[in-house]
């Protein structure tokens, strides 16, 4: 089985998409195809034989239509401009005589009478609607095609609507004298070229406005393509070339400089810099590079020189798999779509029908003449409109998740849209989701704080040549200080390390290496248990008879994790958390994040079992986790929503994929999929209630009590402003606002800013300020630059430049200016 895409030409309405997806799905071995009407395009899996042979674009062409196989790596999301003004022209010199047919035919109301003789105001009329008919021929050639293949359409309603009004006309015009005009015109031989001409122009001006708004809802989408650089600066031999991104190998160098955009997926050879990778994560952080690091495609290198070693390439890399990602999703239905689409493959058919019937009714059972029976029929043809229910879907779908693309949220099916929105549990992994997963010194309690440095470089220095992961934690917890040499060093298993430095002994470990130290004094001990009691792991760095240090290790929490549970409990929804790890972590966890309950120390199998046990209760679960350990989960779970980044955007287990370290992501993904699918039942309760309404006052049945009814010019025009209103209902998704850490209340709102320092003269002093300022509250993310003389931080709104300024003093500091980053 191979997926192909191919490009269709001549579809107009629902029914066409329905139609060409009938015919493909009739061929043999063709196992699933699916036709995007917003798109114009067709997605399908089939044999490779089917494919090969042609038969695809048979069957296409038999019922009717033209199709191309696509190429991912062009742009044809963009629009034509030439072709664009060419049709604004057309439309332009539509209205103007359009304006001047309905001023000849109705002027003498407004006291406006250009031409007095009827027969030759009829004739000036008939010679400017046919100008207008041939402006837009292209209904009457689309309807022609679609009768010759027994298909009917959007544009069959509007040929037969014009066809019927200007034939009707000039047989009524064989009847008239040269009387005047407001003798006879629109009395007893009336004639409806403004009609027709009006029929043609104004479903003309709803198609454009149609097609304008049905591009904004497709620009997040398409904004995606112009990520890829149209050439790539490639080492080869001694010399460098630009070429596409699609002829670069994997294994070739590629070289960026300061304002490339990166066409491909790579690792740093050599060289430094700040990228952006706002476009694919939503964080507009610039991100340092250097040797050994990712780049990933769609990002640009703000300032610096890299050379980087190609590992993905062409349709391999991060842009074109989110690509390839949200156009499956745009290019599938969502269930509750699919009755839409049934009715409207047969609406079309059954209008013709209902308007033949109404003629009939008028004319020969309640024997009214032909004109009015006639009025009523067109009025028929013209006011239905089966494009307002085949646009309800796709183009809502497809700006919810454009919006969702553009702030690093991606959905991998539209099931996923709509089953999210109806969850009503939410099941959280510890380790890597709400918390880091990094083990990492939160507290250092020195005996002596003038020395807390000093210890924590002693801590390290013996800590230096273990791999544990709590060694990690206190080496990391250095910085790039200078460590002392040790000698006759230890491992100690089960209590730590110990070792001389300087002839003094030392050792780092828990509280069973006290005794080994030498230190039976239980109050020097006594805050082990009051850390431990919150589930943080403690050690003390020992001196022949002294604790001179603690350390306090644990994982910690990520910002967002807090305000996201807050607001998802706020709605009426639960939350739990799994985790394997012991019960006392997990505990303090749960009770810092206020999830409603938790599971401790279970294995991935047993988190399974406890999604599917609540499954059948009847609860709709969404599981959140790194994608990678708890694949089982979140395969079980009716979404899964990935936290693992863009390297792992491929992991089937997941349902959604966060591509940004933002929590409330989790949020918004929610908050996406509920607008989503209020705004295609909204799209569809409007489809149908129009069409419910308008047919039935198209045909008169408010004539005889009322006298109410519609002209065909009035028709079309409200025909016109359906498939609008449903298009602009969608655009309002592209514009939802996203949850961040501030809208929360009690919230911190961040702003990152750089401080120059003057002063510093080495890495103790880095550290010195870097200390100082990592203890101001809320302060993350913290950097200290020897090179630049700087510090950048990631500050809250209750943190001022004054606060900064004195941090930096107090460390010996001089500030010499403040600003944002």
């Amino acid at each position: 089985m191979e997926k192909r895409i191919y490009e269709v030409k001549g579809m107009s309405c629902a029914a066409c998409a329905m139609k060409v997806e009938r015919a493909v799905r009739n061929i043999s071995g063709v196992k699933d195809v699916n036709v995007m009407l917003l798109q114009n395009r067709m997605s399908l899996i089939a044999d490779e034989q089917v494919i090969d042979r042609g038969l695809v674009e048979a069957a296409v062409h038999n019922a009717g239509y033209e199709a191309f196989v696509f190429d991912s790596r062009s742009k044809l999301q963009q629009t034509d401009d030439s072709a664009s003004k060419k049709e604004l022209t057309r439309l332009c010199a539509s209205l103007v005589l359009t304006v001047t047919v309905m001023l000849l035919s109705m002027g003498h109301y407004l006291g406006v009478n250009l031409i007095e003789k009827a027969t030759v105001n009829s004739s000036v009329q008939l010679f400017l609607t046919m100008l207008v008919v041939i402006l837009q021929i292209k209904y009457f050639f689309s309807a022609v095609k679609a009768f010759a293949h027994l298909n009917f359409n959007m544009d069959t309603l509007v040929a037969m609507g014009a066809f019927f009004a200007i034939i009707f006309s000039v047989a009524s015009m064989s009847a008239l004298d040269d009387v005047m005009l407001s003798a006879v015109l629109h009395q007893e031989h009336p004639v409806y070229f403004e009609s027709a001409s009006a029929i043609l122009t104004f479903v003309s001006i709803g198609k454009y406005l149609e097609g304008r708004a049905r591009l904004k809802t497709t620009d997040a989408v398409a904004r995606l393509y112009d990520l890829a650089p149209r050439f790539v600066r490639v080492k080869r031999g001694t010399e460098e070339q630009l070429v596409p991104p699609a002829e670069v190998r994997a294994g070739e160098v590629v070289i960026l400089k300061a304002g490339d955009q990166v066409g491909i997926d790579g690792m740093v050879l050599d060289g430094s810099g700040h990228t952006d990778e706002s476009a694919l994560t939503g964080e507009s952080v610039p991100v340092k590079k250097s040797a050994g690091a990712k780049v990933m495609s769609a990002s640009v290198l703000l300032d610096g020189y890299l050379t980087v070693k190609a590992e993905a390439v062409g349709e391999q890399t991060t842009l074109f798999r989110i690509i390839e990602l949200v156009n499956d999703v745009t290019s599938r239905k969502v269930p509750v779509a699919r009755f839409a689409d049934l009715v409207a493959s047969w609406f079309v058919p059954a209008v013709i029908i209902t308007a033949a019937a109404v003629f009939v009714i008028w004319y020969v059972l309640l024997g009214e003449n032909v004109a009015l029976s006639l009025e009523f029929a067109i009025s028929v043809l013209v006011v239905s409109c089966p494009c307002a229910l085949g646009l309800a879907t796709p183009v809502a779908i497809m700006a919810g998740t454009g919006r969702a693309a553009a702030a690093g949220i991606l959905f991998k099916s539209p099931e996923t849209i709509e089953q999210m929105q109806r969850s009503d549990v939410f099941v959280f992994d510890k380790t890597g989701t709400l918390t880091y997963g990094n083990l990492t010194v939160s507290k250092i309690i020195s005996a002596d704080k003038d020395l807390c440095d000093m210890n924590s470089v002693i801590a390290a220095s013996l800590e230096q040549n273990s791999s544990h992961p709590l060694a990690r934690a206190i080496t990391a917890s250095a910085k790039k200080m200078s460590l002392f040499a040790v000698t006759d060093y230890q491992y100690l298993e089960g209590k730590g390390v110990m070792g001389r430095i300087g002839g003094a002994l030392y050792a780092v470990g828990n509280e069973d290496m006290a005794l080994l130290m030498g230190i039976d004094d239980k109050n020097s001990l006594s805050e082990f248990a009051i850390w431990q009691k919150v589930g943080k792991t403690v050690l003390a760095l020992y001196k022949e008879g002294a604790v001179l240090a603690l350390f306090v290790i644990g994982d910690e929490l990520k910002p967002g994790a807090a305000p996201l549970v807050s607001t998802l409990k706020a709605e009426g929804i639960q939350t739990v958390m799994l985790t394997g790890d012991r019960e006392i972590t997990a505990r303090s966890v749960a009770d810092e994040v206020g999830v409603d309950s938790y599971r401790s120390e279970l294995l991935p199998a047993q988190k399974a079992e406890i999604i599917g046990s609540l499954k059948e209760q009847g609860h709709q679960v969404v599981m959140v986790g790194d994608g990678v350990n708890d694949s089982v989960s979140l395969a079980l779970a009716n979404t899964g929503v990935g936290l693992a980044g863009t390297s792992d955007i491929a992991v089937s287990a997941c349902d959604v994929v966060l591509l940004k370290e933002n929590l409330m992501d989790v949020e918004n993904a929610r908050q996406i999929s509920r607008r989503t699918m209020l705004t295609i039942k909204e799209n569809l309760f409007w489809a149908f209630i129009y069409n419910i309404i308008f047919i039935p006052v198209a045909a008169g049945i408010l004539y005889p009590a009322f006298g109410i009814k519609l002209t065909p010019m009035m028709a079309s025009a409200l025909m016109s402003l359906s498939s609008v209103c449903v298009v602009l209902n969608a655009l309002r998704l592209s514009f939802v606002k996203l949850n961040t850490l501030s809208d929360r209340k009690g919230a911190l709102t961040f702003m990152r800013k750089r401080i120059d320092i003057e002063g510093m003269h080495c890495e103790h002093c880095v550290a010195a300020v870097k200390k100082n300022l990592q203890a101001l509250p809320g302060v993350t993310d913290v950097t200290v630059s020897l090179e630049n003389n700087q510090a950048q931080l990631n500050v809250p709104e209750s943190i001022s430049d004054e606060m900064l300024k004195s941090v930096v003093e107090n460390a010996g500091f001089k500030t010499v200016g403040i600003t944002l980053c």
